[in-house]
């Protein structure tokens, strides 16, 4: 997915291209005019209801939309042509066939609305280039960020948000309700009722057309036997119908009730506040100022002048501007909202903007903003590491970088397990909307303080408290803290945000391109808090977690991108992350999807749909086994030794499994010691040794002897020795641990196969 720019065409493909873009405006007039006219003989209220539906509902038994090419960007984006009216009424009279529609088709509206967007990219990329088909590092960036929001509003599962969105606003309803007339547990219960409440009246519509049906056919049979017409205004239909066969007459009245269950569906489906709030259980002054936030009437979309006046400049922006006011309003007090998402992942904008407005609330927030994700990253790390222990806010002095001073910092967490110390930097900050639209200043403004400051404080901690430079260490009361730190061999360094920057972290090498980071460091772990935590509740042991730390570093070097944290972490579940160098050469990797499987899981979990099996790292059991015998001799070399395991292919794996158990034999049956060695490149070598049952109590210094001589006669960074006695059947008696910490921080990661194997005697 690179221009060769050697190749003899490469002028003549950038000559073709450059003609395509300079066509976009013309493309989208004419895509927006095909819209419109589809559009034209239905109520606006009838379209939307019906993209909205094909795009939330899903496939039986699966969580796909029943219009695969439908997203809630294509209601947005049929809303944002239907604005132009005056109102939601049709603009020219429907034909008899587009009456018994009730819609033009969402199929074919999906497909329009995916054409158009498709340029929006490019278009962008073309006009922040000054009007060619150029790039540089850090536009490739907002492009890929700006690609990335037209498809996908969050990436966050919905009971996460909500949970996230209680604990930072709940204990300022007082002023939520000052500020905008609404608590945040309004703005939920008002949120899923735009999602139930428009179903609710569309169904109870269609009910009542069922009803209708079965008291016309009693009427019918009624008046077959003789009996008298009703009194009311039906009585000709019912004469009529009468007068035909049982079988048509059944047959027209089935068509009736189901003009009359669709016809207008979306105008049914519509609500006034007062509907909304007696829904959502708020008062209809709660439900006003709600809508009254989030609402847009026809003919006054925030960019229809711009859209007239300088359509160039106006591509692109058509799903920010409905995204700040998602939500449709008739003019005569009937509601339908475009997108439940565009609403639902900007209550946390619009909490926050409110609690601005007065300087004492707005510290309170943000000390407890800030102080909640450093609590949640931290726990999350320590459950599944099963930390040995953690602390927070950790504040030091270190000498300056050039000597001259002292440098005041704080690590706002740090945690050590086993021989492995995590240094932990969370940001609470948000983007601005601007930003998020890919500004170039704001952009650059807000992913520096959001990552960059994390990058050097991570560095600062590193060298205070992982090298011992510092002076001094305190805890968050001022007390004087002894942090155990003795035998660390590995630092991890994990950087947490609350804004959820899918778009732009998962390939940190783009931020080091654009020099947002430095190019020549190894970047940390960046991750949003949802993702994290969802991280850390499906590893199944610590070295899981640290060995998917380092795959990601790994394919941060590769330069691989995927459109968020967990698809690589579903990728590192099914196959390791791992990509060969070679494989790779003059090529530019993307992760597809891989997320489907945990998104059955989790929604199963919650009774969302039918339950499936939790994902699990593809390990034979074999391999399972030996990762829990190294667990169990509780050793504080456990995780790395484990990591070292995780390090190699699977047949190695089985093949380093099978050897525990192979060499227990040998030594049961000849009475002698044997011990394998397995070499991986200069990074480092795994031992089993085996030995008869008298020979026992030497295993422990036979494991010394033979790591201490690998390492002096090798550059390894590190060495595992695994000892078994004979008879044991693979249980392991003895294990021993050797790392050279600066070898291993400058190692590159290596290929997962052997490359020399030592099997001897003796």
């Amino acid at each position: 997915m690179r221009l060769d720019a050697e190749h003899p065409d490469a002028d003549k493909f950038r000559q073709a291209m450059q003609i395509e873009v300079e066509r976009v405006p013309e493309r989208i007039a004419r895509i927006r005019r095909t819209i419109a006219d589809l559009c034209a003989p239905f109520d606006a209220f009838d379209v939307l209801f019906t993209l909205w539906s094909t795009a939330g509902i899903v496939r039986p038994g699966t969580l796909r939309p029943l219009n695969a090419s439908a997203s809630s960007a294509t209601t947005e984006y049929v809303a944002h042509v239907l604005l132009d009216r005056e109102n939601s009424r049709p603009t020219r009279a429907p034909t008899k066939r587009q009456l018994a529609q009730g819609s033009p088709n969402p199929f074919r509206l999906a497909e329009l609305v995916h054409e158009a967007l498709e340029w929006v990219p490019m278009w962008f990329q073309y006009r922040q280039a000054g009007g060619k088909h150029a790039t540089d590092s850090y536009l490739e960036m907002r492009v890929r960020l700006r690609t990335h929001r037209i498809g996908v509003r969050s990436l966050s599962y919905e009971w996460q948000e909500r949970a996230t969105l209680r604990e930072l606003f709940g204990p300022f309803d007082s002023s939520l309700r000052e500020k905008i007339g609404f608590t945040v547990d309004e703005a939920l219960s008002l949120c899923t009722s735009l999602a139930s409440l428009p179903r609710e009246r569309v169904r109870d519509h269609a009910q009542a057309a069922l009803t209708f049906a079965d008291e016309l056919r009693d009427a019918v049979r009624e008046r077959r036997r003789g009996g008298p017409l009703p009194s009311d205004a039906g009585a000709p239909h019912v004469e009529e119908l009468a007068a035909l066969s049982a079988a048509d007459a059944n047959e027209r009245i089935d068509t009736l009730a189901k003009v009359m269950a669709f016809a207008g569906a979306g105008q049914h489906a519509a609500f006034t506040a007062d509907q909304l709030a007696a829904h959502a259980g708020v008062t209809p002054e709660a439900a006003q100022a709600f809508l009254d936030l989030y609402c847009v009437n026809f003919g006054n979309r925030a960019d229809s002048a711009l859209y007239s006046d300088d359509l160039p400049r106006a591509i692109g922006g058509e799903l920010e501007v409905m995204r700040v006011r998602p939500i449709v309003h008739s003019g005569d007090d009937r509601y339908l909202a475009s997108s439940i998402e565009s609403v639902f992942f900007s209550i946390r904008d619009v909490l926050t903007d409110a609690l601005k407005s007065d300087q004492k609330t707005w510290q309170r927030f943000r000390r407890r903003r800030g102080e909640r994700l450093e609590e949640r990253a931290i726990e999350a790390l320590r459950r599944s590491l099963v930390a040995d222990w953690a602390e927070t806010s950790v504040k030091y002095e270190l000498p300056s970088v050039d000597g001259t001073g002292v440098e005041q910092g704080e690590a706002d967490g740090v945690l050590r397990a086993g021989t492995v110390l995590v240094l932990v930097e969370a940001k609470s900050g948000a983007l601005a909307p601007s930003a998020r639209r890919a500004a170039p200043e704001r952009l650059e403004t807000g992913l520096t303080e959001l990552v960059t400051e994390a990058h050097h404080q991570l560095e600062r901690a590193r060298r205070a408290l992982a090298d011992g430079e510092a002076s001094k260490v305190i805890d968050r009361a001022g007390k004087p803290l002894k942090l155990d730190l003795d035998g660390v061999t590995r630092v991890v360094r994990v950087a947490v945000t609350l804004e959820e920057l899918s778009a732009v972290v998962p390939a940190a090498w783009q931020l080091q391109d654009a020099g947002l980071l430095p190019a020549e460091a190894r970047a940390p772990w960046i991750v949003d808090i949802h993702s994290l935590e969802t991280i850390c509740d499906l590893v199944e042991r610590p070295a899981q977690l640290v060995h998917y730390v380092m795959r990601r570093q790994r394919s941060n070097r590769q330069r691989i991108w995927a459109m968020d944290e967990l698809d690589f972490f579903m990728k590192y579940l099914d196959d390791g992350l791992f990509f060969d160098d070679q494989d790779l050469s003059g090529a530019f990797m993307q992760l597809n999807s891989h997320t489907d499987p945990l998104d059955a899981y989790l929604y199963g979990e919650r009774g969302l749909s039918p339950q499936t099996r939790r994902p699990r790292q593809k390990l034979n059991r074999a391999t399972r086994d030996l990762l829990d015998a190294i667990a169990a001799t509780e050793s504080p070399g456990a995780i790395e030794a484990q990591v070292m395991i995780l390090e190699t292919s699977r047949a190695t794996r089985e093949r380093i499994a099978a050897g525990v158990d192979q060499l227990a034999r040998r030594s049961k049956r000849d009475g002698q010691p044997h011990d394998m060695t397995l070499v991986f490149g200069d990074d480092f070598a795994i031992t089993v040794v085996s030995v008869p049952q008298e020979l026992r109590t030497e295993l422990n210094d036979r494991l010394a002897a033979l790591g201490s001589s690998r390492f002096e006669r090798s550059t390894l960074g590190r060495w595992l020795g695994l000892g078994v006695p004979a008879g044991s059947k693979g249980k392991l008696s003895a294990m021993a641990v050797l790392v050279a910490p600066d070898r291993v921080e400058s190692a590159e990661q290596p290929h997962p196969l052997v490359t020399e194997t030592i099997d001897s005697k003796g």
